[in-house]
């Protein structure tokens, strides 16, 4: 079986100017335009008004990949994208979201439980603007990843609850 090669560095863009967004998506996008320009996506079946897509991992540079990628939209827009990514990608997830959305409005730092392990220290960077939340957790309770979550405000009510 050959070695996984990730794929090169790609120019992972937030999109503050038309809105807040991932690599090319933006809240409150609708879903017919987010897929045409998602080749590479697949979408479940709407449960209800939710359609939730995700897409392959993202290279962030630095050998760093967002990976599990989610897209959920409610009544065909944009409400919410996640990503994950490795608890050793901090700097670099922060180099791309502090030129676009500024500082964090708030930093939490307080401590977890991890899965099947101890309490740890844990960092909250939450920045709040044009409509929209982006939340950076260090790390998640598997103990080895980050996340970022971007979502829209007026439809984030609407979806289940992000991971605990």
């Amino acid at each position: 079986m050959p070695a996984f090669t990730p794929p090169p560095p790609v120019a992972v863009q937030l999109l503050p100017a038309q809105g807040v967004g991932f690599d090319g998506s933006v809240l409150g996008q609708s879903l017919e335009t987010w897929r045409a320009a998602q080749t590479q996506s697949a979408c479940a079946a709407p449960v209800g008004v939710v359609t939730t897509c995700t897409l392959p991992a993202v290279n962030l540079g630095d050998g760093n990949m967002a990976r599990d990628l989610v897209f959920e939209f409610v009544d065909g827009r944009l409400a919410r994208i996640r990503f994950l990514t490795s608890i050793d990608a901090y700097q670099e997830v922060r180099a791309l979201l502090d030129p676009r959305l500024g500082a964090p409005h708030t930093i939490q730092r307080n401590a977890i439980h991890l899965d099947e392990s101890v309490d740890t220290a844990h960092l909250r960077d939450s920045w709040t603007l044009a409509g929209a939340t982006v939340i950076l957790n260090d790390p998640e309770r598997d103990g080895v990843s980050l996340s970022v979550t971007f979502a829209l405000d007026s439809l984030a009510g609407r979806l289940k609850p992000e991971p605990a």
